[in-house]
């Protein structure tokens, strides 16, 4: 009966044993689940340049081409503080020419304009901490960690004409704006020279 015991007790302790081993190895060789970020944005669809985007306007009319000049406004905002906005200011509309750039260089801006029709209306989510850091050096360094939040509408769309005209009475409008503020500098009289009386040799 003891040894019958015995080797019962045995053969459980090895059957368990084995069983620990097998369950060490299979737990080495399932790969660790990805991981993954399950929020709102993260299932918006994405511009070039891999931005997050969502439209909330959308014409589908006329898109600018290479070449042409997006006249448009636009903010930028962080865990809801706005630090930068052209809407209802005298910066509005900015004027800039459409880029070249492609890929991953290309700025959120951009990569939206090129998609946009005249009265469209996007947001942009742009995260990153390499572009936060770009951010607080050349824009607010006040900007926190999180995601960075454009608003873009495109006013209009111009050839290098049309542009050209605009930036003209453009200036016109600074010029007439600033007149009186800056003192206008007399020019200094030249006194004439005296023509010199001629020697008659005799």
């Amino acid at each position: 009966m003891r040894k019958l015991t015995f080797w019962t007790l045995l053969g459980i302790t090895l059957i368990y044993a084995s069983c620990k081993n097998d369950a060490k190895v299979e737990s080495k060789t399932t790969p660790a689940a990805p991981v993954v970020v399950d929020d709102e944005i993260s299932k918006w669809p994405k511009l070039e340049g891999g931005y997050n985007f969502k439209q909330h306007v959308s014409n589908n009319t006329v898109k600018p081409k290479k070449g042409d000049y997006v006249y448009y406004d636009w903010s930028l905002s962080n865990n809801g503080q706005v630090y930068f906005s052209t809407f209802n200011t005298q910066r509005s509309p900015v004027k800039a020419k459409l880029t070249e750039v492609t890929g991953d260089s290309i700025s959120p801006s951009m990569a939206a304009l090129k998609t946009m029709s005249v009265g469209d209306s996007i947001s942009i989510v742009v995260r990153g901490e390499k572009y936060l850091e770009q951010l607080k050096k050349n824009l607010n360094p006040n900007i926190s960690s999180g995601d960075i939040v454009y608003q873009i509408v495109l006013r209009d769309i111009k050839n290098e004409t049309e542009y050209q005209k605009d930036f003209k009475k453009d200036l016109e409008k600074v010029s007439e704006r600033t007149k009186g503020m800056i003192p206008e500098t007399k020019k200094k009289e030249i006194p004439q020279k005296t023509k010199s009386s001629k020697i008659i040799k005799k």
